[in-house]
């Protein structure tokens, strides 16, 4: 055992460590062989990296951040202002889209098919190319057809002349066309018209129930209602030109009258009318058509529901009256007069008759007609069936005219804007029908 040196100095502590570490230094030789290779060739106060055991160093003990890492061969770091939301912000890089392959929801569009923000088409389906223009001038003149305050619409300057078929119009809009061509059509094809003055043969030939229809001393050829007694059957007879009092009611039925062909026609009666007390006598008078003197009717076009049609009756003027039927095509007819009173001894007769068979136009206009918002009701007399009617708005604001309900009786009018709004305004108005 060494000696312990005394006393004791700096100098002789120093020596006495060394003794020390002399006599341990052999017992631990193998284990602290261990600890030399630990060391770092540059620095032996440090620990070599490398004889670290992988992935026994954490974060949090680590002193430092990513800034002091350096970049690896292979490995590199990434600036925290290129990288937001856990995506890569690409303000440069290597490569350009042609390294990166298409996904399975987005793929690369070629450069030559974008031009100045646009994408350019170079091949559709057949469905779409059918419906795109060959070359630019159709494009052009197409374009051209627009209306400069809705291009949804054709300008009507556009539409070349006399090209447009009445039956190409939608009923009711911009007036029922429609119908106004079929009347035109009617009044153009109607043929010859008939005119034939009753006779007393006519009257003759005919059926009556409690009327006279003959010739008398004052009215001539006439039809009037039976004296409820005559003088013949042992009653008191009038000295006068009439016979009362009268049965409440008769009529008289033409024969079957024959216009010689089939026509398309209203049939009518013309006649003068004597009336004692207007207020208490009525007369109503009828027609039934056929078109082979067997099957009569009023049902248009087959005339065999042995049914009458009520004529309408107008005043001409003064006495003068005439009874008028609807339009429609056949060869025989008849006519039956019916007279009532409410008063036997107020007279009724009808004198001066003639039948007339043609097509009898109604017109009537209205201009500059305010139309409310909601719609006008305008009120039709004479008609015996719907008439056409036009609607033609005014004013410098395009209108579109629409009409809504119509009968023989009335119509229904109501202006809209381009935009479809019940705007109301005026509109001038024509009316044609039978």
């Amino acid at each position: 055992m060494a000696d312990i040196p005394y006393p004791l100095t700096a100098t002789t502590i120093e020596e006495l460590r060394r003794q020390v570490w002399n006599l341990i230094m052999p017992l631990y030789e193998d284990d602290l062989s261990g600890t030399e290779i630990w060391k770092h060739p540059d620095d032996k106060t440090k620990v070599d990296g490398r004889d670290i055991y992988p992935k026994s160093i954490t974060l949090e003990s680590v002193a430092g951040d990513l800034d002091d890492v350096e970049d690896g061969s292979d490995y590199g770091r990434v600036l925290k202002i290129n990288i937001t939301a856990g995506k890569i912000v690409l303000t440069e890089c290597t490569g350009d889209l042609d390294d990166i392959s298409d996904g399975d929801n987005y793929g690369k569009v070629a450069i030559t098919s974008i031009a100045a923000g646009r994408i350019i088409i170079a091949g559709l389906a057949s469905g779409i190319t059918d419906r795109m223009f060959a070359d630019s001038s159709i494009k052009a003149a197409i374009e051209a057809w627009r209306h400069a305050d809705d291009v949804t619409m054709i300008n009507g300057g556009s539409i070349f002349a006399k090209s447009i078929t009445a039956d190409k119009f939608i009923s009711t809009l911009y007036g029922d066309l429609n119908q106004a061509m079929d009347y035109v059509k009617k009044v153009l094809g109607a043929g010859d018209e008939y005119e034939h003055d009753i006779t007393d043969a006519d009257l003759s030939n005919g059926q009556e129930i409690d009327a006279d229809a003959d010739v008398h001393a004052d009215y001539g050829i006439s039809i009037r209602i039976s004296t409820a007694t005559e003088w013949d059957n042992g009653g008191v007879w009038d000295t006068g030109t009439w016979d009362e009092p009268t049965d409440a009611s008769g009529n008289w039925t033409s024969a079957s009258m024959d216009l010689g062909a089939s026509k398309t026609l209203q049939m009518a009666l013309g006649y003068t009318l004597v009336e004692e007390t207007p207020a208490s006598t009525t007369p109503t008078i009828k027609a039934q058509y056929s078109t082979n003197d067997s099957d009569w009717g009023a049902n248009s076009p087959v005339f065999d529901d042995d049914n009458w049609e009520t004529l309408s009756i107008a005043n001409i003027t003064g006495g003068i009256y005439k009874a008028t039927g609807a339009l429609c095509t056949f060869r025989y007819f008849k006519i039956k007069v019916e007279l009532a009173t409410s008063v036997t001894t107020d007279r009724i007769i009808l004198h001066a008759m003639t039948y007339l068979g043609n097509v009898i136009n109604l017109f009537g206009q209205e201009v500059n007609k305010t139309i409310a918002i909601g719609g006008t009701a305008i009120s039709l007399s004479g008609f015996n069936a719907t008439p056409a009617i036009t609607v033609t708005p005014v004013g410098a604001t395009p209108l579109i005219p629409l009409i809504t309900a119509q009968s023989s009786s009335s119509v229904t009018i109501k202006l809209y804007s381009i935009a479809g709004n019940d705007v109301g305004g005026n509109a001038n108005i024509t009316i044609i029908g039978v």
